[in-house]
């Protein structure tokens, strides 16, 4: 290979960089961009490489008390380069090289260890390759396994329900699964579920979503997928739970912020109400805003959560483009993307849409506690797919228990022995109850103030602000209240039972008792009409057992914790045992043998 010297020519200064950098390797020194000049003729038109030792390495100011670790520059000021200047000549531009040096202070690889980083850099690529591949048919075996157990399951369970699609290769692509229960369940409480996509499998770059629900005792129901991230897999996740819940369409859906979900919802589910929960969104506006607000983004904080609790549409419009301006934020990009999906997030948008309490932080817990008892010490689909299976049973088992115990309304206690409260527990589910119970509690707290006939002003003792208009018909025995909390969550608010305190009712009128907070759950029949082909002594010594195990381990936190732990792995032993066995009975030959003689 020439040595470069003063006058060689290039085309560009990328091939002239080029050049340098072969010849720099089979030297044993390496080599980076400089300096570069422009012009407003030319544009580049000076360019500088030199050795990769090249200069010194600038002293950084260290500040008062910070602890600065002392690492070695590998510049000590080696002098090989090469310069290079562009010149037009008959319009055509040539880059010529003007200063060329291969004088080096320092020592230089010999051939040997230059081709043994050449091929260290080429191994390391190879192992790379290799690693993908073993990993790409690690997750073609995994899926492979995990739709065998999907298919496992339907044989033994015919409400059991799943959905595969298979990419050009024959691979399996996404993959879905439900339960005959949750299916059931659906049907009874679908009217608002919760879509998660915050999990993702980092060994085989797939995303991990799943379905939630709740029923009457705010349990959650879940109805998994698995499916890699794409419009095209948004799309095709909301189509197979419509064929998974008979094509029936929920009131509303909760989720993440993500457009592209949104915009496959839109398509998908037009009849849907799309809400995005701010426990997605409050994580978030530390790393959007922080920085580029510094020391203000305490008062965004502040008014951002103020602008969350608006009720009208028109204030929370006039206060954001207030705050957008005084903050100058008008031209960031985070700021212009919550304000276009404002209407699936902000209160005065989204209330009075029914959402089960789903977006309470109760049920924001159980959804992490939810994934985690999944992921914890999972490593392949088929592991996830058992976990979720576990889960399940373990929660079918509680709801069948409590379906048949009643044993909470002497664990439900009081708080204000009014007859309103003691009427409410004996038709509302516990989770339902203590729900009422806080509303019922912190109503003892309000004032309220008859200004015409059947309207009424309630505000807090303590509080001249946040006062709520309340409207009473008695002849319909008919309340509404501004914040609108029974129409979000089927849970009359505090203020609604203030003034039926005030009107002296001992009990709440019936339709505030809503069919999916009952006590009563026809969940029951479906689980009884299920099992009507078990026999019925074992099915009955099972609930006793369960029953009895159950009462026994909810009398302390200690208890409950080891029957959970010990649950779970007994259950994952009888699957494995149960998996072995044979999946009909077999046939024995009792007939005799003939007779000798005859």
């Amino acid at each position: 290979m020439v040595s470069p010297y003063v006058g060689m020519v290039f085309k560009s200064d990328d091939l002239a960089f080029e050049y340098f950098g072969k010849f720099a390797r089979k030297n044993g020194f390496s080599v980076r961009k400089e300096r570069s000049r422009l012009s407003p003729q030319l544009g580049v038109y000076k360019r500088d490489f030199v050795c990769y030792r090249s200069g010194f390495a600038p002293t950084r100011k260290k500040q008062t008390g910070e602890h600065q670790r002392d690492r070695k520059s590998v510049r000590c000021g080696c002098d090989a380069k090469m310069y290079l200047s562009k010149e037009v000549v008959d319009g055509v531009s040539q880059w010529f090289v003007v200063q060329f040096s291969n004088i080096h202070n320092h020592e230089l690889l010999e051939d040997d260890q230059v081709r043994d980083v050449r091929n260290f850099i080429q191994n390391h690529k190879k192992v790379i390759q290799q690693n993908d591949a073993l990993l790409m048919e690690k997750r073609e075996n995994d899926a492979r396994e995990l739709l065998e157990a999907c298919r496992a399951s339907k044989e033994a369970d015919p409400y059991f329900v799943y959905d595969v699609t298979i990419d050009e290769k024959d691979n399996v692509e996404n993959i879905a699964w439900s339960y005959g229960d949750s299916v059931h369940a659906y049907d009874l409480f679908g009217d608002v579920v919760h879509f998660d996509l915050t999990y993702h499998s980092m060994t085989y770059g797939m995303l991990f979503g799943a379905w939630l629900g709740i029923d009457n005792y705010g349990k959650i129901i879940f109805f998994v997928l698995l499916q890699d991230e794409s419009p095209r897999s948004y799309a095709w996740a909301l189509q197979v739970f419509l064929r998974f819940m008979k094509g029936r369409n929920p009131q509303a859906i909760i989720t993440d912020i993500d457009t592209g979900l949104g915009e496959a919802i839109r398509s998908e589910l037009p009849n849907t109400k799309h809400v995005i929960s701010l426990h997605s969104i409050l994580p978030r506006i530390s790393s959007w805003f922080c920085l580029p607000l510094g020391p203000r983004f305490r008062e965004f904080r502040y008014e951002f959560e103020a602008l969350y609790s608006l009720e009208s549409t028109d204030d929370f419009e006039f206060r954001w483009n207030q705050m957008v301006s005084h903050l100058k934020l008008d031209s960031d990009k985070h700021i212009a993307l919550l304000f276009t999906l404002r209407t699936s997030w902000a209160f005065p948008y989204v209330r009075g849409c029914f959402l089960a309490k789903m977006v309470s932080s109760t049920f924001w817990k159980s959804v992490d506690d939810f994934f985690h008892g999944v992921f914890e010490g999972q490593t392949c689909l088929r592991g996830i797919f058992e976990q979720v299976c576990l889960l399940y049973l373990e929660h079918t088992l509680i709801s069948n228990y409590k379906l048949h115990a009643h044993v909470e309304p002497r664990c439900m206690h009081l708080k204000t022995c009014l007859p309103l409260e003691k009427h409410a527990r004996s038709l509302l589910s516990p989770f339902a109850f203590k729900a009422l119970q806080e509303e019922l509690a912190l109503a003892m707290q309000y004032a309220a103030a008859e200004m015409v006939p059947g309207s009424y002003l309630v505000r807090h003792f303590k509080k001249i602000e946040g006062e709520r208009l309340v409207i009473w018909i008695p002849e319909l025995e008919h309340i509404h209240c501004a914040c609108n909390e029974f129409e979000s969550s089927g849970i009359l608010c505090r203020h609604a039972l203030r003034v039926l305190v005030l009107k002296n009712y001992f009990q709440l009128p019936n339709k505030y008792f809503l069919g999916r907070w009952r006590r009563e759950s026809s969940l029951n029949c479906h689980n009884e009409q299920s099992n009507l082909s078990f026999k019925d002594e074992w099915y009955e010594e099972f609930n006793s057992l369960t029953g009895t195990l159950f009462s026994e381990a909810l009398l302390s936190k200690e208890r409950s914790d080891f029957v959970h732990s010990e649950l779970t792995k007994d259950l994952t032993r009888l699957i494995t045992l149960v998996r072995d066995m044979p999946t009909v009975d077999e046939v024995v030959d009792v007939t005799l043998p003939p007779a000798q003689g005859s």
